[in-house]
């Protein structure tokens, strides 16, 4: 697994074409979009490579944004497959949430407390790895221009 600088070094430029394209946003936009997806891409891979918080992907993605973004990436199958393989070490599965997935949490007192717990220690990796910045762009104004 490559470092979190080398991760926001990695572009693409024929995806973040393709991302002004279908999305109508700008092509500075869609950058500052491309390196919250590698910062995300980063995290998943470190918890994988370090069992830390093993419920990460269960949290899906953290703003559609960066969701679409991603979906463009897999579009480039390649390319993807072979990012993976060179900076995380490991495939990285795009994994839909799906509203059974709320479901099963509301009729589950188990599912729900570790849920919680998941999130409890997913909110602190992010703060940990990317800082504070990061974490208020993720979760709280979720502006990317």
């Amino acid at each position: 697994m490559k470092s979190k600088e080398e991760f926001l070094l990695y572009k693409n430029p024929a995806i973040l074409r393709r991302y002004v394209k279908d999305c109508g946003v700008s092509y500075k936009e869609a950058d500052s979009i491309w390196v919250e997806l590698m910062k995300y891409l980063y995290l998943a891979s470190y918890c994988i490579h370090t069992k830390a918080n093993s419920g990460l992907m269960f949290f899906g993605q953290v703003n559609n944004k960066i969701d679409e973004m991603w979906h463009k990436f897999l579009l480039f199958t390649k390319d993807y497959r072979e990012f993976c393989d060179c900076y995380c070490g490991v495939f990285i599965d795009h994994i839909p949430n799906t509203n059974s997935d709320e479901s099963e949490l509301l009729r589950n007192p188990g599912h729900y407390q570790k849920f919680k717990e998941n999130l409890k220690e997913y909110l602190k990796l992010v703060h940990e790895i990317w800082g504070e910045e990061t974490f208020k762009k993720w979760f709280v104004s979720k502006d990317y221009k």
